[in-house]
C-alpha cells in the first residue's frame, strides 16, 4: 500500500512538471504566486 501511494505520488510530480506549473494552478482554486524560474 505503502508503495502504491508514493508511486501515485511520483506520477502526479512528474505530471505536473511535463505539463508546466499555469495548467495546474488554473484548475483550482488557490492560485499561488508562481517565481520567474517556473515560467521558463
Amino acid at each position: 500500500m505503502k508503495r502504491y501511494i508514493l508511486s501515485m505520488i511520483v506520477c502526479l510530480a512528474s505530471l505536473t512538471a511535463f505539463i508546466g506549473i499555469h495548467p495546474t494552478s488554473l484548475c483550482t482554486l488557490y492560485q499561488p504566486e508562481v517565481p520567474e524560474e517556473l515560467l521558463k
